[in-house]
């Protein structure tokens, strides 16, 4: 009995590994893919705005995206001008943007919930949807939604958008980065 049940666990352990890439067996995260390579060459493709907000500048979130790859020191990133000399491809698709003169009341804690309503803040919100692919396998490396999110008291709309476009350029990079998977990424 004890060998039908061994043989049988082998027998799908073998077929779920066949079934999937063989590089996915070796990286599970991104950060593991980098790890491996000496320089990692990031075109950064076409941004979209979604988001139905024409005061998104796109050129400046590319740019902050840019300047979030070039200022990692433990990966060695070198952004280049042509997809065909890249390593991976960097996609994103801006799919929300939202500004107010009152913070929502986002706090867990009824102690924090009164002092969140009590304060009044601006606030503002991005939403991403990122994909990196590898190219040289031709495969998803990586792709999540990424939310970043602003508090203060003295942004204003224009200034918002600035600063959100730098918030979520760091939001990535911690995101696709992280050592250990969390989740499932699409």
């Amino acid at each position: 009995m004890k060998r039908t049940i061994s043989l049988i666990f082998v027998i799908f352990l073998g077929m779920s590994l066949l079934a999937a890439d063989p590089a996915d067996a070796l990286r599970k995260t991104p950060a593991e893919y980098f790890k491996y390579k000496d320089v990692i060459k990031v075109y950064i493709d076409g941004i979209i705005n979604s988001s139905g907000d024409s005061k998104i500048d796109v050129k400046d979130l590319k740019g902050n995206i840019e300047k979030a790859f070039l200022s990692r020191t433990k990966y060695n990133f070198d952004i280049v001008k042509d997809k065909r000399g890249a390593d991976i491809i960097v996609t994103v698709d801006v799919e929300g943007f939202f500004w107010t003169d009152h913070d929502p009341i986002d706090i867990p804690s009824l102690y924090g919930a009164v002092a969140d309503a009590v304060i009044q803040e601006n606030y503002a919100r991005m939403d991403a949807l990122i994909t990196v692919n590898e190219t040289k396998r031709n495969r998803r490396l990586w792709q999540q939604k990424v939310i970043a999110t602003i508090t203060s008291s003295t942004m204003t709309e224009k200034e918002s958008y600035d600063m959100i476009s730098a918030r979520i350029a760091d939001m990535f990079m911690k995101e696709l980065l992280k050592t250990k998977k969390r989740g499932i990424t699409i």
